[in-house]
C-alpha cells in the first residue's frame, strides 16, 4: 500500500522496487545455486510426494484425516502449507535461505533441523487447533477458534500431512 501511494509521485518507484527484487533474487539463486538446490529439492520434493499420495489414497478411503474425496488436488496442497496458504510461501522460502546458508557454511545438521523444524511448527498448531476446537470452529468455552493454527476443520489432514 506504501509503494503504491508513493508511486503516485515518484514515477517509476513501482518499477525500480521490482527490478530490484528481480535482481537480488538472479544474485540469490546464482550465487546460491547448490546450497539452494540441496535443500530445496527435498523439501518441495516430500511436499509433493505426499500431497499425491494423500490425494491418491482419499479416492478411495474417506477419512477426515485425508484431503476430502471431492476436492481438487490443489486445494489439498494448500491445507498443508497451514491456514496462510500461498501467502507462507516467503516464510517456508526465508527458511530454506537459512538452510541453504547453514548448508553452505558446512553445518548440515542444523540445515535439516531448520527446515524440519518449520514443519514441525506447522504440524503443531494443527494439532494445537484440533485439540483446542470443536468440528463447529468454537472452543470450549464458546469463543472463536485460532484460525492462524490451522484451515478451520481441516486441522487432521493439516497434521498427518506435515507429519510424513
Amino acid at each position: 500500500a506504501n509503494l503504491t501511494q508513493a508511486a503516485g509521485f515518484l514515477h517509476g518507484m513501482t518499477l525500480t522496487w521490482y527490478l530490484t527484487g528481480s535482481a537480488f533474487g538472479v544474485w540469490v539463486f546464482t550465487a546460491w545455486r547448490q546450497p539452494l538446490l540441496a535443500t530445496l529439492a527435498p523439501l518441495s520434493g516430500s511436499y509433493l510426494v505426499v500431497v499425491g499420495l494423500g490425494f491418491l489414497v482419499a479416492k478411495g478411503v474417506h477419512s477426515s484425516m485425508l484431503p476430502r474425496h471431492d476436492e481438487p488436488w490443489s486445494s489439498a496442497a494448500l491445507v498443508l502449507l497451514g491456514p496462510l496458504g500461498l501467502h507462507s510461501l516467503p516464510w517456508h522460502g526465508a527458511c530454506a535461505l537459512l538452510a541453504a546458508s547453514l548448508h553452505r557454511c558446512k553445518r548440515q545438521i542444523f540445515a535439516v533441523l531448520v527446515l524440519v523444524a518449520y514443519v514441525i511448527l506447522v504440524a503443531l498448531g494443527a494439532l494445537v487447533a484440533g485439540l483446542d476446537c470443536k468440528n463447529d470452529g468454537k472452543r470450549s468455552d464458546g469463543t472463536d477458534c485460532p484460525q492462524a493454527l490451522a484451515v478451520p476443520g481441516r486441522w487432521q489432514w493439516q497434521l498427518l500431512g506435515c507429519s510424513l
